[in-house]
């Protein structure tokens, strides 16, 4: 394992800041990227060797760019990099929900006790922390993609329902057209603002080399936070 903590930046480690940022929506936005980093550290054939909330980083005040510490490099063997993935997905929901907890418990009561602890996590989120103790091996971020997918679908139906009720009423398309009309008409102007970042192998690529062991939290009480 090999401590790859740099410090010619600012940082907060993972814990400081979620004591910091309230918003339901920060820290959705901060559980994505950090699940994108996770995502692109599997990608590259490494894990995570220490997993605990003070050895995960926000770099720059900037959630996008996040810095696990300790780097473990993957087996060859496929059967095994797939319980490692796995894995990496249990203690990344542990800490989040840990952290909404206000402290990390056993695993054993936790998993035991789900519905209880996870009253504590915003809603959107439920099922996905359930699916993970449960056993799923689904990255955070594609869940939300999905998940955020089928509810603007949800409410094209049934603004296109309604307007079955009502032959007056403006169509789905007529409130997109006129945010084509400018975006079309005036493409330079535009170009900058809706330019695509989604590439994580170029805004990480010099992220590599961060990563982190699980932690003990395994007292039976559990530990504050």
């Amino acid at each position: 394992m090999v401590d790859h903590h740099k410090k010619d930046h600012s940082e907060i480690s993972l814990d400081e800041w979620f004591r910091t940022h309230t918003s339901d929506d920060e820290r959705k936005e901060l559980f994505i990227y950090m699940d994108k980093a996770l995502k692109y550290i599997h990608k590259n054939k490494y894990c995570v060797g220490i997993f605990h909330p003070s050895r995960i980083f926000i770099l720059n005040d900037d959630v996008r760019y996040i810095q696990f510490l300790d780097l473990v490099e993957m087996p060859e063997d496929d059967y095994e990099l797939r319980d490692i993935v796995n894995q990496d997905l249990f203690f990344s929901s542990y800490i989040q929900i840990g952290l909404y907890f206000g402290r990390f418990l056993n695993r054993t009561f936790l998993i035991e006790n789900a519905d209880q602890v996870l009253a504590n996590v915003p809603e959107y989120a439920v099922a996905y922390y359930k699916g993970i103790l449960n056993g799923a091996s689904v990255y955070f971020s594609d869940y939300c993609f999905e998940k955020d997918k089928s509810a603007l679908m949800q409410f094209k139906k049934e603004f296109e329902d309604a307007e079955d009720k009502d032959d007056s009423s403006t169509t789905f398309e007529e409130i997109e057209s006129p945010v084509k009309e400018v975006v079309e008409s005036n493409p330079e102007e535009v170009s900058e603002d809706f330019e695509e970042s989604d590439d994580y192998d170029d805004e990480f690529a010099d992220e590599e080399d961060d990563f982190d062991d699980f932690g003990d939290f395994d007292d039976e009480e559990g530990a504050d936070i």
